[in-house]
């Protein structure tokens, strides 16, 4: 197999939160996440999402794109940060290549756009409030990807993902029984997934391009998982009742790794700490959770 670094590269994608301009939410999450695959070594582009200010009497909506006044000099500085880092640092995000973006596209627009710059097979793709909580094999899974095509996407799993994707749940909400993928020396499995997730996950960089992000498509700023995730899920259902499902499911290709250790991913409270809070802790700041979708 070629060296990690030759077939991954890390996409996360950023936008206003109340710590800016501190990096320290993205440091804990890259770090965390490039240590549990042993992916210290691969590319990594991070995309901070454009963002408009309030006017007098406009309500903020992050999530919008539309921000308070007092955020916007913490977040262009903190924007000026990711510019800057020290490529010898010992951080992080040392040798990151950061892509500005002038006007808010949501996650699913700036990583329409990070994509255009990968140049390897595969794109492990993170939320900068999305830490791992343990290791993974991600060496062995990328080898599992590269020897079945059918193989396309295949997310890390949290407390959610892991229950949807249970025997009883899918009998008895899906009234299926699918096949479970065994890696060759049995050490993890894949199991079909009925959800295209935006938590973190490794993904085939032309089933984005060419499948995912198909020409026709309006974003509108928001994200896969909202869209693309529920046609999805809508396309399963009906090729459920008519027996094709196997068949529908192959053109998608979602699986979730399950290494029989629980969740991998959990959630950072990004929106709900900031740093002017005395003697707080990295866990006490971000309230760690493994229980998210």
């Amino acid at each position: 197999m070629q060296a990690v670094d030759e077939l991954l590269t890390i996409v996360m994608v950023t936008s206003p939160v109340p710590s800016n301009p501190s990096t320290e939410m993205l440091e804990h999450v890259l770090s965390s996440c490039t240590t549990a695959g042993g992916f210290n070594t691969c590319p990594t582009i991070v995309v901070s999402d454009g963002y408009r200010v309030a006017s007098a009497g406009q309500r903020p909506k992050p999530k919008a794109g539309r921000v308070a006044p007092d955020w916007e000099e913490p977040y262009e500085e903190f924007r000026h940060k990711l510019d800057n880092v020290d490529s010898t640092a010992s951080s992080a995000l040392s040798g990151v290549q950061h892509i500005r973006v002038l006007e808010h596209k949501g996650f699913a627009g700036c990583l329409h756009i990070a994509l255009r710059q990968v140049r390897t097979p595969f794109v492990l793709v993170l939320q900068h409030d999305r830490p791992c909580l343990r290791p993974f094999d991600g060496a062995g899974l990328l080898a599992a990807m590269l020897g079945c095509s059918q193989l396309k996407y295949v997310g890390l799993p949290t407390k959610a993902s892991l229950a949807r994707t249970e025997p009883a749940h899918l009998a008895s909400n899906w009234h299926l029984q699918p096949e479970v993928w065994d890696a060759a020396d049995g050490s993890f499995k894949l199991r079909p997934l009925c959800l295209w997730y935006d938590s973190a996950h490794i993904c085939r960089l032309d089933h984005y391009r060419d499948f995912v992000f198909r020409k026709g498509r309006d974003w509108s700023g928001g994200f896969p998982e909202d869209s693309f995730g529920q046609d999805m899920q809508q396309e399963l259902r009906s090729a459920a009742a008519e027996g094709r499902w196997k068949e529908v499911h192959d053109t998608f290709g979602t699986y979730l790794y399950d290494d029989g250790g629980g969740p991998v991913v959990g959630h950072l409270n990004g929106r709900r700490f900031r740093l002017d809070e005395p003697g707080t802790s990295l866990r006490r700041k971000f309230a760690t959770t493994s229980e998210v979708k």
